[in-house]
């Protein structure tokens, strides 16, 4: 199991849907080619290819068009979906077929914008379009059995990746429920008939492709757990009423998604802008913070996190996005964006530290529920591990400069003293409103008050903290780390509910 969370650290999301996609063309293929599956391999691999030019070369040239930095990435793992939806075709009206997709897929992704974020599925609503405009009906073909064990595994990885298993559940579990009482109510099926049905159906390819891939793309998906759960919720809603009552319509399937996008974009209205560098500060010998600018206000609670995207030549397999906490309060005028560098960092790091003021970075999706109770009477515990400190500097400054006061114990481990970062704000909350600061380090110093050795785990906590059982944890930092002291909260009786973790895709402290 380390070496599959190893492997999902070093790799972007979207990278790894890439990879995924591309083995599930090159997989189809084979089986086509054995006749495993009934579609011609050469077929398969032409039009996956022509998606592909298509894809990126439109995208490319809105891009110049529109004067902004292209992401060719997120074209190409378009080019890749349509493909497992169209065809395959190998006919010149095929051809058509597939450059008019691939136009208003990529089109759509810059004229349906709110906040210069698209609203829609691109792939979705190229595979509508190509209904509407071609009479040609996206043919679903990889719903086929023989590609369901890839797509199981496939997909598991990317929950893992992404932490959406609540996304996916909630729309596999209503669109089965729906269909079981439909089958046993509606039909007359027995219950256990009902089951069967029920179980073939959403452990399909198509439901599972659908909700893997489809369903949590992260653009037009919310990014908050609840909200996300409401949006899938819908959505299986939504496209049991179409199958059920409007099985005439052909592109039931897209406009299901494409309608959830749109509800997501309600509920979870998006911004996408660029952030300027206004200055660089090192704060320990590994350890640097960014000041930027926005260029329009937006609003963000203490603990969220944005995704930025810093476009930059020969990107490596941790690709030009990635999720960073605002360790700023809502309370400062800026934007700080902190984070470790190591030697063998990623290309997205070695690009960001040569910034010097003035450069410019792209955020969007303001996203998280690592955030501060309603109830200031909550007593809680932080726990902090090395980088995991920047959410917890922008909750205790937001405190300190609203004047609010919090029962706080912080635990605070780090490498050394030098990497225990924004001390002098967690000092100030100490002296202010009795914020109780506890670091923790492999080696003994005299010098730091409320410094102890060892490691943070249930047995630390209890000896420092009496009333632990009083307190709901808030834990940030390396996932190993966060998974470890939750699997020992959560045998020492902690509930769920007294636990909150601050995890985005990819948290690596040295990528």
């Amino acid at each position: 199991m380390q070496l599959v969370s190893n492997f999902l650290n070093k790799i972007t999301m979207y990278r790894l849907m890439l990879y995924f996609l591309s083995t599930l063309v090159l997989l189809s293929a084979s089986l086509g080619l054995l006749g495993v599956m009934p579609y011609n391999p050469l077929a398969i691999i032409s039009q996956t290819i022509l998606f592909l030019f298509f894809c990126f070369y439109i995208n490319l040239g809105i891009a110049r068009l529109l004067k902004i930095k292209p992401n060719t990435e997120s074209s190409v793992i378009t080019g890749l979906i349509l493909s497992l939806l169209m065809g395959p075709s190998l006919t010149l009206g095929g051809l058509y077929i597939i450059f008019g997709s691939s136009l208003f897929a990529i089109a759509s992704k810059y004229i349906f914008v709110w906040r210069k974020s698209h609203i829609f599925n691109p792939a979705a609503f190229g595979a509508l379009a190509s209904s509407l405009v071609f009479n040609q009906t996206a043919s679903w073909w990889v719903g086929s059995m023989a590609l369901l064990p890839l797509i199981i595994i496939g997909g598991l990885l990317i929950l893992k990746k992404i932490q959406k298993f609540s996304l996916v559940v909630s729309f596999l579990a209503v669109y089965g429920a729906l269909f079981l009482a439909d089958r046993i109510f509606g039909s007359g099926a027995s219950l256990l008939e009902g089951l069967s049905f029920t179980v073939n159906l959403i452990f399909s390819p198509f439901a599972l492709f659908f909700a893997v891939v489809m369903l949590i793309e992260p653009m037009t998906s919310p990014a908050v757990r609840r909200k996300g759960i409401y949006y899938a919720g819908f959505t299986a809603i939504l496209l049991f009423l179409l199958q059920k009552f409007a099985g005439g319509i052909p592109y039931l399937i897209e406009l299901s998604l494409l309608s959830g996008n749109l509800l997501a974009k309600i509920m979870s209205p998006d911004f996408r802008q660029t952030f300027i560098l206004k200055k660089k500060e090192k704060l320990s010998a590994s350890i640097f913070g960014f000041w930027f600018s926005a260029t329009s206000p937006f609003g963000f609670l203490p603990g969220q996190f944005l995704e930025y995207t810093l476009s930059h030549k020969n990107p490596d397999n941790r690709g030009v996005r990635r999720y960073f906490t605002i360790a700023s309060s809502p309370t400062e005028k800026e934007i700080l964006l902190t984070t470790r560098f190591a030697e063998n960092g990623s290309s997205f790091k070695k690009t960001l530290i040569g910034f010097e003021a003035g450069g410019e970075i792209v955020a969007s999706r303001v996203s998280g529920d690592f955030t501060l109770p309603k109830d200031p009477k909550q007593k809680l515990i932080f726990i902090a591990g090395g980088i995991g400190i920047t959410p917890m500097r922008s909750m205790v400054k937001y405190l300190l400069d609203r004047g609010e006061k919090r029962d706080i114990v912080l635990f605070y481990g780090a490498r050394s003293v030098d990497d225990l970062v924004f001390r002098e704000i967690f000092e100030e909350a100490e002296r202010r409103f009795d914020m109780k600061n506890i670091y923790v380090l492999p080696e003994n110093n005299a010098d730091l008050p409320n410094s102890k050795v060892g490691i943070i785990n249930l047995g630390f906590i209890k000896n420092e903290l009496p009333d632990m059982d009083e307190r709901t944890f808030y834990i940030s930092g390396p996932e190993p780390m966060v998974e470890a002291l939750e699997k020992e909260l959560a045998r020492a009786g902690v509930s769920e509910a007294r636990m909150k973790r601050d995890y985005f895709p990819g948290y690596e402290v040295n990528s």
